[in-house]
């Protein structure tokens, strides 16, 4: 297991509001190596849902995003409460 891997289940398990489909498929993209997609599917969920994360979770979600070279604009809707 990655090390990028390893800290979005660790995100996953931490973010209870998430539907439990979108947890599943994230777990099940994890699980085939497909780490990239399963952290665009968290940032995407996250957004679309509303879901409140700290700002520790974000940082971490900013600092994963930023290491794969993603687009800032997949975090950055996400609704951080302190």
């Amino acid at each position: 297991m990655t090390t990028k891997e390893s800290e979005i289940r660790n995100m996953i398990d931490c973010i209870h509001d998430m539907p439990q489909q979108d947890v599943d498929s994230m777990i099940e993209l994890l699980d085939h190596g497909e780490w990239g997609v399963a952290f665009e599917i968290l940032c995407s969920t996250l957004v679309q849902e509303k879901i409140p994360i700290d700002t520790a979770m974000f940082r971490k979600i900013e600092h994963i995003g930023r290491q794969m070279n993603f687009e800032e604009i997949l975090w950055s809707g996400m609704i951080v409460q302190e």
